[in-house]
């Protein structure tokens, strides 16, 4: 076996749980840029009926907009709270990451998983923490907190090259 180079240990919470969702949703999904591009060409919608003098469906169309600038996001938050729970496996498990040269090796409850670096499809980043992604919506929480500033760095130089 490799020497350890670095290791940490992740909680995962309702809270982590969230986090990672969102950071997925708003970097790689573009769900707020998209719901933002959907009200914005409803709006301009509304404002073409009002100058054309049908108000009434640019009351319609202001309304639509105002209820899907609303209603989406509370739907999502509703989902990720449904997710989470029905999930009874990971809740509140604890992880130990260790990171080796070719590798990173997650150790919990459930097992262990080792992943070499070349399988990592993006490193992902919010204000506490990293996400190791292996695929659009699977991924490995790096709480920020529970590391020394060179594994964050060295987490964030193991993006993988743009083919």
């Amino acid at each position: 076996m490799q020497e350890k180079i670095f290791s940490t240990k992740t909680k995962i919470n309702l809270d982590e749980y969230i986090k990672f969702n969102r950071t997925i949703q708003r970097k790689i999904n573009k769900t707020y840029l998209r719901l933002l591009i959907s009200v914005a060409i409803i709006l301009v919608a509304a404002v073409v009926c009002f100058l054309l003098d049908v108000k009434h469906i640019a009351i319609a169309f202001a309304l639509a907009a105002v209820v899907l600038a609303i209603q989406i996001p509370l739907n999502m938050k509703k989902s990720e709270k449904e997710i989470y729970n029905s999930n009874k496996v990971i809740q509140e498990i604890e992880s130990e990451i260790s990171f080796y040269e070719d590798c990173f090796e997650q150790t919990n409850s459930l097992g262990t998983s080792k992943i070499t670096y070349d399988k990592i499809y993006r490193i992902l980043e919010n204000d506490t923490n990293l996400y190791i992604m292996i695929s659009k919506n699977q991924g490995y929480i790096i709480i920020k907190e529970n590391c020394s500033q060179e594994l964050i760095d060295f987490i964030k130089n193991l993006t993988p090259k743009k083919k």
